[in-house]
């Protein structure tokens, strides 16, 4: 019996931590930069995409895996951003 009690403990732990996490995820998502042009489209994409991995019915697992995935790419495509524009900045554009 406790040791049931100690397992719903920490899945009640785990949950709270995921619903902090998405919180989060989420906020970032919708609250990165400018949002005009291309941008939009692409914070719009993004929002979506957010949606889709945090889908509720979801296992805790998959959607921790999705987040890492997620976070993966978006570092990925700021190094690519922040590579662009020193080239640009380089090239006198």
């Amino acid at each position: 019996r406790r040791k049931l009690d100690a397992q719903e403990a920490e899945l009640a732990l785990a949950e709270r931590e995921v619903e902090a996490m998405t919180a989060e995820f989420r906020n970032a998502m919708a609250g990165g930069g400018d949002a005009t042009g291309t941008m939009a489209g692409e914070a719009s994409r993004a929002r979506a995409e957010a949606d889709a991995i945090l889908d509720p019915g979801g296992s805790v697992a998959s959607q921790i895996d999705a987040l890492s995935r997620a976070s993966v790419r978006a570092a990925r495509e700021d190094e690519a951003d922040r590579q662009l524009a020193e080239l640009k900045r380089r090239m006198g554009k």
